[in-house]
């Protein structure tokens, strides 16, 4: 509804959810942000019927403050998932290495949205570095992190009050990895890692209080029973005993009524309509004391029963009922004590993911051999010896190894042109850069032997795209509204990567290719009003006099012409694309003809009805005896006259005398 953007309305609700008077002291937040934040609250209102979830405090972040990519870049540069919607093959799946849930969600969260500050970067590269060169250190914390469960999803289970015993229990073994964790680090560690430390807190009250109160492994239901340690409640290990020994109990009572009594043929049995009772042979009925009630007399047997044994028989009947009851309020006193310490547990929570990702990261340095970006403020794009992340992994320990390209940006060359045949890795070099840099200002170590990368605000890709049926877009569509959108958004701080645009044929279709079609990448800078290179691709371009491949179009550096497209269109209404000067004159030495099939004729072989000679009329069938229409100088239809071609036909031009000569 949209009374839940009421920002007024929602700094009251927010306020009164914190419990405080006012939101100033959490910080200045702007109505749209207030507006947001009630919105979200409302809607857990709505669909959290019982108790609300653990918020943390309200917090604003800056526009800038991480790296913008927008949803076609991260699905063409397959950071989460491939283009098939696969995890296997994507980026995130080629550099997980953490060992918990909440490591691999935190290394999910920092690959999407990379940082821009490089103090910030440059913090989170110490720490992979700290953990690259003390291999004792990186070795002892992955080992203790995995054996800490999922704290994170236990805490915000038991905080909406739907958490069972065993995330009591993932909570007490987490917490219980705290002091072995900080001893794996013998030397001081960056100041990243020792704030992270320090956030793991001290609980070793709430531990030991879980160690006692838990068993080892407990059922996944409170209905289940037996999640309460022997030891921690007598009056509940009274009842345990009762519940599941029962059997021994009965048995003892018989063994001492009939020492009692004398009856060796004494016995205490069960069924469903008298419950427990004592049975003799009649004959010795008169034995029994006057303890003992008379319940039911039989041919064979006669059944008494004592108080002391329907006391006994009320314990048993009540002890399971009794024992999940008490193992039940020992629970929610136990969940209690949790949520009460929750802010806590999740800033050790967070702690614990921090250090996992960076021992990841740093054990992904380790085994691909990646090196320590320097991340600054320059516009520069240096990258000596790169790799793709992706390839180079899947491919590793195969026979063909990953063959490292370098890649430099700046004042000196701000476009790049890279020229090649199909599948010669035009795209994965493309998709290797804005990697590179999304790995480096996310905090990781990048595949290279050498990398300086100016700050990245925004990253934008072309490379590759379908047709979007739900909103009604064609292919060639879906590639112009990214292209606008690059032209529009790109600052001086973004990065663009671009192949070809538009799915037609390339320009020169129509004459014979000696070889393999060749494509074009090319690094530039953004629609002439930044500094920042862009990385596009293009077929087939044009060449220079000296034969190398061309520069972009209006370069002015004298080694390529400038090329561009126009269209024209024919009377029948067909629309053609070539290069306004060169085409006319392929097209005449090709014979074909803009009417019918433009340059697509000459492939074909066929020609437009306007250069064709005129159908012959039948001719009559010849007489027996006489000569027919045929003579010996050729076919009819060789001696008909042709039609004119029309005006600027190209077939006309093919067809004109050469200058000095005749017909």
């Amino acid at each position: 509804p949209r009374s839940l953007f009421d920002s007024v309305a929602a700094g009251r609700a927010l306020a009164a959810f914190y419990g405080i008077a006012s939101l100033d002291g959490l910080g200045s937040f702007s109505r749209a942000e207030l507006a947001a934040a009630g919105a979200v609250l409302g809607y857990l209102r709505l669909t959290q019927k019982g108790q609300l979830p653990r918020l943390a405090r309200l917090r604003s972040t800056a526009a800038g403050a991480a790296m913008a990519i927008d949803a076609a870049t991260r699905r063409n540069l397959e950071l989460t998932a491939t283009l098939e919607g696969g995890a296997a093959g994507s980026l995130l799946a080629g550099i997980d290495r953490t060992v918990s849930g909440a490591g691999a969600r935190l290394l999910r969260a920092r690959l999407t949205a990379p940082l821009t500050d490089p103090d910030a970067i440059a913090e989170r590269l110490d720490s992979v570095g700290f953990l690259v060169e003390a291999e004792g250190a990186r070795h002892g914390l992955r080992e203790r992190l995995r054996r800490c469960p999922d704290m994170e999803r236990a805490l915000s289970r038991l905080s909406l009050g739907r958490g069972g015993p065993r995330d009591l229990a993932a909570v007490r073994d987490a917490l219980g990895q705290i002091p072995a964790i900080r001893d794996a680090f013998d030397a001081a560690p960056p100041p990243a890692l020792a704030a992270s430390l320090k956030a793991l807190g001290h609980h070793q009250t709430l531990v030991d209080r879980l160690t006692r109160a838990l068993v080892e492994s407990p059922p996944p239901g409170i209905r289940d029973g037996g999640i309460i340690a022997r030891g921690y409640d007598t009056a509940l290990d009274e009842v345990v005993e009762l519940r599941d020994h029962s059997r021994r109990l009965v048995g003892g009572l018989e063994a001492r009524y009939r020492s009692e009594t004398g009856v060796g043929a004494l016995k205490v049995r069960h069924n469903n309509v008298l419950g427990y009772y004592v049975e003799v042979p009649p004959q010795r009925a008169k034995a029994l004391p006057e303890a003992f009630i008379h319940r039911q007399t039989l041919a064979s047997a006669v059944r008494y029963t004592t108080v002391e044994l329907g006391e006994l028989e009320a314990r048993i009947n009540g002890a399971a009922e009794k024992a999940l009851a008490l193992e039940q309020a020992h629970f929610d006193d136990l969940r209690a004590d949790v949520v009460r310490r929750a802010d806590d547990i999740a800033r050790a929570a967070g702690a614990l993911a921090v250090l996992d990702v960076a021992q990841g990261l740093a054990l992904l340095a380790v085994e691909r051999r990646y090196v320590r970006p320097v991340v600054d403020r320059t516009l520069a794009f240096e990258i000596r010896g790169g790799r793709h992340p992706v390839v180079e992994a899947m491919g590793a320990g195969g026979d063909t190894p990953f063959v490292p390209n370098d890649c430099e940006l700046g004042d000196a060359g701000r476009i790049w042109l890279v020229t090649g045949p199909n599948m010669a890795g035009k795209s994965t070099f493309l998709r290797q850069n804005a990697l590179i840099a999304v790995l480096a200002q996310m905090g990781s170590f990048v595949p290279a032997d050498e990398a300086r990368i100016g700050v990245v605000d925004r990253l934008f890709s072309r490379v590759g795209a379908a047709d979007d049926l739900a909103r009604g877009r064609s292919t060639f569509m879906v590639e112009m509204v990214e292209t606008a959108a690059i032209l529009n958004q790109a600052g001086e701080r973004a990065l663009v990567i671009s192949m070809r645009s538009g799915g037609a044929p390339p320009p020169m279709t129509g004459s014979r290719s000696p070889g393999p079609q060749s494509s074009t990448c090319t690094i530039a800078t953004a629609a002439g009003r930044s500094s920042r290179p862009i990385i596009t691709s293009s077929r087939r371009l044009p060449k220079s006099s000296t034969g190398s491949p061309a520069t972009p179009c209006g370069s002015r550096n004298g080694r390529a012409r400038s090329c561009s497209c126009t269209r024209w269109r024919t009377g029948r209404g067909r629309s053609f694309l070539r290069h306004p000067r060169g085409a006319p004159r392929r097209l005449a030495r090709s014979g074909a003809c803009p009417r019918r099939g433009g340059a697509g004729a000459a492939r074909t072989g066929r020609q437009s009805q306007c250069c064709r000679p005129a159908r012959a009329r039948p001719q009559a069938a010849p007489s027996p005896g006489g000569t027919g229409a045929r003579s010996a100088a050729g076919s009819p239809r060789r001696d008909q006259p042709r039609r004119p071609h029309p005006a600027g036909c190209a077939g006309a031009r093919l067809r004109a005398p050469r200058r000095g000569q005749g017909r």
